[in-house]
């Protein structure tokens, strides 16, 4: 792996790489108990159109609708403000109480910017500048904030990355992806020919590297990073 020097632009995952979101879903139902089976719901409708690109945020919502609706019993109606102000707004109050951000992070951002590197945060949920500002992970250097849901779809759609190498104005070959999962965020970047580190956390899969990409701990990671100074 090249030092960070070496690439122009850098996309970083959120959940599980910018903070340890391990046992967020039960606190999730911990918060919100008789929206317990709709939160298993809607981790099956991740799960049923992970990968999938549909063009546009507005079809994407609309598949992502009929499927919540299909596997829980709320009506068509109410999925979106169910999704929004119920789910999404639950954990943006959650974040900041049970979890943190990984440490340093802010001064990777600043470093990475002093560089001339373009950052990118990618999550598969919405919300993601209040969610980042809840965890005091500051936005000023952060040229963009994305969920794969604004963009049209899910990871590891290669459509979804290939997006913002656009918008980053940068060819894939020139960005790395930071993600905590080798099945949404490597394999994104994989399709798209971009790089990959593999943020290493209690739910990584024990299992030898394959040597394709780097598997990191954070501490690792933020050595790495500065590393470009020597």
């Amino acid at each position: 792996m090249n030092l960070i020097q070496d690439f122009d632009g850098i996309i970083f995952d959120f959940d599980g790489t910018l903070y340890d979101n391990h046992g967020i879903a039960k606190e999730l139902i911990k918060a919100r108990p008789f929206d317990m089976f709709t939160m298993l719901a809607e981790r099956k409708t991740r799960a049923q159109l992970r990968g999938q690109y549909f063009g546009s945020e507005s079809q994407y919502r609309k598949a992502y609708v009929n499927c919540l609706s299909k596997k829980s019993i709320l009506p068509k109606s109410k999925v979106e403000k169910w999704y929004f102000e119920v789910f999404m707004g639950s954990l943006v109050k959650i974040l900041p109480i049970k979890f943190k951000a990984r440490p340093r992070i802010n001064e990777i951002f600043d470093y990475l910017k002093s560089k001339g590197k373009k950052i990118v945060v990618l999550s598969d949920y919405n919300l993601v500048a209040q969610r980042m500002t809840a965890l005091g992970i500051s936005t000023k250097n952060v040229d963009f904030m994305h969920s794969s849901e604004d963009l049209g779809g899910l990871k590891p759609a290669k459509e979804i990355f290939l997006k913002v190498s656009q918008e980053m104005g940068l060819p894939p070959q020139r960005i790395l992806v930071i993600g905590d999962r080798e099945d949404t965020d490597g394999l994104g970047a994989f399709y798209s020919k971009m790089k990959f580190i593999q943020i290493k956390t209690v739910k990584t899969k024990n299992c030898p590297q394959n040597g394709e990409y780097p598997l990191m701990s954070w501490d690792e990671f933020t050595k790495f990073v500065f590393s470009s100074e020597k």
